[in-house]
């Protein structure tokens, strides 16, 4: 899929942050009080797989991807 210039790994950072934060919405509409407590350990698994994502992405300076609408710099990353 490189050829058309999509890169899935330049995203994955928001991809793993939405994902997680619809699944704690999710399971917190249909919990209860006591099973809440799952969801913050959830949102930190999310965090904390986020931020391996990013320390992936860290030494990828310049990349491009999505035809050039996406590129990869410590800017954006530490956002």
């Amino acid at each position: 899929m490189e050829k058309v210039g999509i890169n899935l790994h330049a995203i994955l950072p928001e991809i793993i942050t939405a994902v997680v934060a619809i699944l704690i919405m999710i399971f917190d509409a249909i919990s209860r009080k006591i099973e809440r407590r799952f969801a913050g350990v959830l949102s930190l698994a999310g965090l904390a797989a986020a931020a391996i994502a990013v320390i992936t992405l860290w030494n990828h300076d310049g990349e491009t991807s999505y035809g050039g609408m996406i590129i990869n710099d410590r800017l954006r990353l530490m956002f």
